[in-house]
């Protein structure tokens, strides 16, 4: 199956922790009189605890209590990333089954369709859903600062796409019968050849831009932003990689011989869905 199949999850925890965000970000460690009182406020062993290197925070110290707390933290960080990675690749994948070509037209051997050709369901609902559907407070926030990024980026992507003279029906170059050839099946194509005027807006830097757009909240630490960053590396990437392998297939198209043997004219794509299925 031709979904997103290059993984999301590790490359947004690469991106995070190579972020080498901070926690306690302001945390300045202690000297003269206050680190003695510092350090008397702790067992010795306290100041010597092991941080998790796959955290996506680190800790300030090797204080047990940061150590403690970039754990806590930054596994809440990890799970929302991979949860909204999970939503958008099922979101994702409910889109592709009931995506479609429509409007397009056929001068003999070749597919013409204009931007807005390529329709499918909004991502956004089924990604709140699939995610934090009782989200409240920050969480709500941030999930929807999320979700928006993603969904409007996509659909500006595929409100862009294109059909630029692909040679879809090659039988219909020199049609032996008149006066109409039958419906036939489209060759399928790699769904990379359909051009979008809005790839921009599904690259690393788009997404990323789309998620911060959408989000109002106080961000001084710099972690939302890193998570937008994160997730918009992730999903970008996976993306481009799926452009090349999903398959554009079963777009019938049917239209006049006026003269036979000859070329199909003014011939159309009939309605269907799963262009995108396979």
């Amino acid at each position: 199956m031709p979904g997103l199949n290059v993984p999301m999850k590790p490359l947004a925890d690469a991106t995070y922790q190579g972020a080498g965000k901070r926690i306690p970000h302001r945390w300045s460690q202690p000297t003269g009189t206050a680190a003695k009182h510092y350090n008397l406020a702790f067992k010795e062993g306290d100041h010597a605890a092991t941080p998790d290197p796959t955290s996506y925070l680190r800790p300030a110290s090797t204080n047990r209590l940061h150590v403690r707390q970039a754990e806590i933290i930054g596994g809440k960080l990890k799970e929302f990333a991979h949860q909204m990675l999970d939503a958008f690749e099922q979101a994702h994948e409910l889109w592709r089954q009931q995506a479609a070509f429509q409007g397009i037209t056929i001068a003999g051997p070749l597919a013409m369709g204009s931007q807005g050709c390529l329709v499918g369901p909004q991502l956004y609902p089924t990604i709140v859903q699939l995610s934090y559907p009782q989200a409240s407070h920050n969480l709500l926030h941030w999930r929807d600062a999320v979700a928006r990024g993603l969904s409007e980026s996509f659909e500006l992507w595929q409100q862009g796409v294109t059909v630029p003279g692909l040679p879809w029906y090659p039988l219909f170059a020199l049609f032996p019968t008149p006066p109409v050839a039958p419906p036939m099946p489209n060759v399928p194509t790699p769904l990379s050849t359909c051009s979008s005027s809005a790839m921009d807006r599904m690259t690393a830097p788009g997404l990323e831009a789309a998620m911060l757009q959408n989000f109002s909240m106080d961000d001084t630490d710099g972690r939302f932003a890193t998570m937008a960053r994160a997730i918009g590396t992730a999903v970008a990437t996976s993306f481009s990689a799926w452009l090349s392998t999903q398959q554009v297939m079963l777009v019938m198209g049917t239209g006049p011989v006026p003269v036979a043997p000859g070329p199909v004219v003014a011939g159309v794509s009939l309605p269907g869905s799963g262009h995108l299925s396979a």
